[in-house]
């Protein structure tokens, strides 16, 4: 596909998910520096009629992580520490002394530390007032057993992330706050981003909607629970900052350029080799693989994807204030801008699709980004079944509060595509008597082996 008809398809894609109110926020896409496409729809705030534009700032969720990766590459870049030194060396205050001489700087970055959340029963039962600065939210998990040994495994950490910003206090002698606009914000010409309180009066700000949560909003309906009372305030080294499309392209920008970091600790930070960046895309069809870096964030009424694409020029960047907003555009557009076409569908006859329809186990829901549970919950969330329904001459898919409902357009009778993400295959498979018997799932946004069907 061209650029033009790339950015055609996105056009009328986001023209129909905000006519669907599945889609409200600002995207913007661009290639060398030159901005190919970028629009604001839906509302900020239904109250006051107040609608999303360009200026719009949006809680960005763990996007921000992407902030903290590149504080600590800026202060490795001037010989501040090595990224193979230990938590304790330089922060040796951190109240773990045996586990803070375990875990590396790289380790933390990478989410292989073995420290785990700070998201549980004691975080969502206290008073959130309570949290004033970084350290303030140690307890919450500095006495925990690790979840493994440092450096022997994987599992993604906020708490992990939290810890980075106490090393950035450390050891720039500045608060993570002052750092980040003193640092990248300001030199970044990022002038609308920041970590912002409940008492900031900031104008243009986004309040986040959400159906995540539906046992605690009656009736389960989309209903307006600002942003900032189901993240971080004022905003961690884990997430929770805010900012608009045009600043987190001038991010972007700061670090390609190398104006916020020199070329060698740009190339660690977009290759992974220094931070969780690097965004996983397969091709299919078995052609050279496509580098994509970036980050992507969510909570209850946030959904945030930034991506670059080092060796193509793009930029792409989806700030969205309802849930799975931002996953809605960015994985049909990542599967457009790293050389595929939009699959063909075929036609299956409705009989055959109603013998698809019906309730399937879903595995257990996880994966990156702000964790959300319930008050008093504690693990991942609770997984309800996959409701499979024929809806015209495709199938609904509704993969419960934190999945959402997706559209699967027929390939073949029994294997349907994403049409908000075209890699994303759902299969059906038939006993012996062509009794359908489970399903499963495989792409860039779903991943299920098998979830048998329910009686």
């Amino acid at each position: 596909m061209t650029d033009a008809q790339i950015v055609e398809d996105l056009r009328t894609h986001l023209e129909t998910l905000a006519a669907q109110e599945r889609f409200s926020g600002a995207v913007l896409l661009a290639k060398h520096d030159q901005i190919l496409f970028e629009n604001a729809y839906g509302f900020a705030d239904h109250a006051f009629d107040a609608r999303n534009n360009l200026d719009t700032r949006f809680n960005l969720a763990s996007d921000g992580k992407m902030f903290t990766a590149l504080a600590i590459a800026q202060l490795a870049e001037q010989g501040k520490f090595s990224l193979d030194d230990t938590l304790l060396k330089l922060v040796p205050d951190y109240p773990d002394h045996d586990v803070a001489a375990k875990i590396t700087i790289r380790e933390l970055l990478t989410h292989r530390s073995g420290l785990g959340d700070f998201f549980g029963p004691e975080y969502w039962n206290s008073n959130p007032a309570r949290y004033t600065t970084l350290a303030s939210y140690l307890p919450l998990f500095a006495s925990k057993p690790l979840l493994f040994e440092p450096g022997t495994s994987a599992a993604y950490s906020n708490a992990g992330y939290l810890v980075l910003g106490l090393v950035i206090e450390h050891a720039s002698g500045e608060s993570y706050y002052q750092y980040l606009q003193n640092h990248i914000f300001d030199p970044a010409g990022m002038h609308h981003t920041g970590c912002y309180s409940y008492a900031d009066d900031v104008p243009n700000l986004a309040l986040g909607y959400t159906h995540l949560l539906p046992q605690q909003m009656p009736g389960g309906t989309m209903q307006p629970a600002p942003t900032v009372t189901m993240s971080l305030s004022p905003g961690v080294s884990a997430g929770g900052c805010y900012s608009t499309v045009g600043n987190m392209l001038r991010f972007a920008d700061g670090i390609e350029s190398h104006k916020l970091v020199d070329s060698e600790w740009a190339n660690q930070l977009l290759t992974g080799a220094a931070s969780d960046w690097l965004g996983p895309m397969t091709r299919p069809d078995q052609t050279p693989r496509v580098r994509v870096a970036g980050h992507a964030g969510g909570a209850p009424g946030v959904s945030t994807w930034v991506d670059l694409y080092p060796d193509l020029g793009y930029v792409a960047i989806v700030l969205s204030n309802y849930d799975n907003g931002a996953e809605l555009v960015n994985q049909r557009l990542r599967w457009e801008l790293t050389g595929h076409s939009l699959p063909q569908r075929v036609h299956v006859d409705a009989g055959a699709l109603d013998d698809l329809a019906g309730q399937y186990k879903a595995p257990p829901q996880s994966g990156p980004g702000m964790v959300i549970m319930a008050v008093g919950q504690s693990g991942p969330p609770p997984a309800p079944p996959i409701t499979v329904r024929a809806a015209g001459d495709a199938l609904e898919v509704d993969l419960g509060p934190m999945g959402g409902t997706h559209k699967f357009l027929p390939l073949y009778p029994t294997e349907f595509f994403d049409d908000d993400a075209p890699g994303t295959r759902l299969t059906f498979a038939k006993d012996e008597s062509g009794r359908v018997i489970s399903l499963s799932a495989e792409g860039s946004n779903l991943r299920i082996a098998r979830a048998p069907r329910l009686p």
